[in-house]
């Protein structure tokens, strides 16, 4: 009788740079405005707006170890990722594939909002997954991609007006996520709003005891 491993993946997400970007068409122009307190982007067929709301202090600060962009927009980006956790679908250890594979749903995407004029990059990396007896290395554990950007293997469509030609995936089929790996690639054009499907993969499986086995994803937008 086949044992069944629930396996979970807890999301931290890195969130890289909360920024704003000028806004403009062929007859009008917004560097920028605040309302009072929150902010998202919202647009139309024509338009797109990144507002913000309360702002106080806003620019760079740094010291040795560490540097921070201060302010909602600062920079021209901001990073949603919708889910809090994703919870794998069960494997059945003795699984002759030795590994299990799944794609974030559209409820579980992360949300990419660029408006600044440089290249920019979705990255990914993970901890290693554990329970009492397992420990799965994070050399086990993949960012799957076929270099196809709205098909297959992670999966990447424009939400809002927005150059999807602009946007890169690596060929693959899998990286591993030992160290930080790239979900998506947008050039200095990529500006609009993306939502981010990535797959993940996990080897090596049918080593492992019956047990839920957990560790933590973590996504930033750089």
């Amino acid at each position: 009788m086949r044992k069944i491993i629930p396996l979970t993946i807890i999301l931290l997400f890195g969130v890289y740079h909360f920024c704003f970007g000028a806004m403009s068409s062929t007859n009008y122009k917004i560097n920028s405005d605040v309302l009072a307190p929150g902010g998202w982007p919202s647009n139309s067929a024509n338009y797109g707006l990144g507002d913000t709301m309360g702002e106080t202090v806003i620019g760079e600060g740094s010291s040795t170890n560490y540097s921070l962009g201060a302010g909602f927009w600062y920079g021209g980006r901001v990073l949603k990722c919708q889910a809090t956790d994703v919870y794998m679908v069960d494997y059945n250890l003795g699984d002759p594939d030795n590994y299990n594979k799944y794609l974030f749903s559209t409820s579980q995407s992360c949300i990419v909002v660029n408006y600044s004029s440089a290249d920019w990059s979705l990255t990914i990396s993970s901890t290693n997954m554990t329970s009492e007896k397992n420990n799965l290395s994070n050399s086990d554990i993949y960012i799957a991609t076929d270099g196809a950007v709205e098909s297959g293997d992670t999966v990447t469509t424009a939400t809002e007006p927005a150059p999807i030609s602009s946007i890169t995936e690596p060929s693959g089929p899998k990286y591993s996520l030992d160290s930080t790996r790239a979900i998506i690639n947008g050039s200095a054009s990529a500006q609009g709003q993306y939502s981010v499907q990535p797959t993940i993969k996990l080897e090596n499986l049918n080593s492992l005891y019956a047990e839920t086995i957990q560790g933590t994803l973590t996504i930033s937008l750089q």
